[in-house]
């Protein structure tokens, strides 16, 4: 079902004090820089989980996305994006699951006006630049895409990183449409319609938090699962631009996913935003381009104590050939080193603590060629949950 719309906001009210919802679904984000989280570096091309009263975690990891992506460029090494401003779970796991994202800057042939699906074999373009110039009447031919949710009947709410001249649509300015705006395109459609303006955002983010509001940006777009009213993340205020907002009640601030509880060692900005309904035992390793006679360390994450987890390898990934649910499937090459990894699964096995993480450290021979290596870790519960895979360059 499509949000219900309050074309003018007439009916906004300003409250003497935050207004608030509280919730009982878990998130999934990108930052807009770099930052730490419980003394962790986390990249801006990372995406993280965070569960309502818990700390956040990584949900994908830059090496995650490393190892879907390949080596377009013939470089030898994995391409690691820059950055990712827009993101959608759809609730069908990793792995041909359509996962969508876009990109900050132009990428390896994709535009920053690209929304990209995961796939088994890597990432295709589900709609593209031109599309949005088309159906928001973009002038200039260019757009940045900032934030995105996708409806089950393929309808789309979208908003841009940067004002954009339209001969379509108008917000604010007439004939602009406005990083701060909310767009809305039906399905089946030709063309986009304007649903919420920066000042009815500014608005609504005003009626949350009690104050005055200059929003700017609006970074993040998502549908509340329980009520279906729009969520988003904006640009300011400062102690805020990290916090998620409902339209719903004209505009509320929503209790457990706000900035201060996302446990950030400072202050962070989010720059994506998605509901998350698929969620896994979360893979990392501490060095992605190891060096020989060093050491990398492996850890799960999965919210589980006490769980084990058998961290299987290969030389190369391949589609889903196994299902499983968590991530979605085995999508490691039946090679000589998946064999071996499996042969010393005792030594390969990761024990949660009680938070449900645990780590186990490897050596890198002294002597040993350059190669990449594909892991994936496996729940020995029943049944058998999949982590993300990921790819370590080895001696590169």
């Amino acid at each position: 079902m499509l949000p219900t719309v309050v074309p003018a906001l007439l009916a906004l009210t300003f409250c003497t004090a935050p207004a608030e919802v509280d919730v009982s679904y878990d998130i999934l984000f990108s930052i807009t820089s770099n930052a730490t989280l419980a003394g962790q570096s986390i990249e801006d091309e990372e995406v993280l989980l965070h569960r309502t009263g818990a700390s956040s975690r990584l949900a994908w990891p830059g090496e995650t996305f490393s190892a879907l992506m390949g080596d377009p460029g013939g470089t030898g090494l994995h391409h690691l994006f820059g950055d990712i401003d827009a993101i959608h779970d759809p609730g069908l796991g990793g792995p041909g699951g359509e996962f969508l994202f876009s990109l900050s800057v132009n990428e390896q042939g994709f535009l920053d006006g690209d929304v990209l699906g995961v796939t088994d074999g890597g990432y295709e373009i589900v709609i593209s630049e031109a599309d949005f110039i088309g159906a928001a009447g973009v002038d200039d031919g260019n757009l940045d895409i900032d934030a995105i949710h996708r409806y089950g009947d393929g309808s789309l709410l979208f908003s841009f990183a940067e004002d954009e001249s339209s001969n379509l649509l108008s917000g604010d300015t007439v004939g602009v449409v406005a990083d701060g705006d909310i767009l809305l395109w039906p399905a089946g459609t030709s063309f986009a319609q304007l649903i919420f303006t920066e000042s009815q955002v500014n608005s609504m983010v005003a009626n949350a938090l009690g104050s005055s509001a200059s929003t700017g940006d609006t970074k993040g777009l998502a549908v509340d699962p329980l009520t279906e009213d729009i969520l988003f993340t904006v640009q300011s205020p400062s102690d805020h631009d990290g916090s998620v907002f409902s339209a719903g009640g004209g505009g509320v601030l929503v209790s457990g996913h706000e900035e201060s509880g996302l446990g950030f060692d400072g202050a962070i900005e989010l720059d994506a935003l998605t509901v998350a309904l698929t969620t896994w035992a979360t893979l990392e390793v501490s060095d992605s381009r190891p060096s020989p006679g060093s050491s990398v360390v492996m850890s799960v994450n999965g919210d589980q104590p006490g769980a084990a987890y058998v961290v299987v390898w290969s030389l190369s990934m391949d589609v889903v050939w196994a299902w499983l649910p968590g991530w979605g499937g085995v999508t490691l090459t039946q090679d000589v080193l998946f064999t071996t990894s499996l042969d010393q699964a005792p030594g390969l096995t990761i024990v949660a603590d009680g938070l449900g993480y645990g780590t186990l450290s490897i050596p890198v021979p002294a002597v040993v060629p350059a190669l990449d290596v594909y892991m994936q870790a496996f729940d020995l519960g029943n049944p058998h949950f999949s982590s993300n895979p990921l790819v370590v360059e080895v001696a590169q």
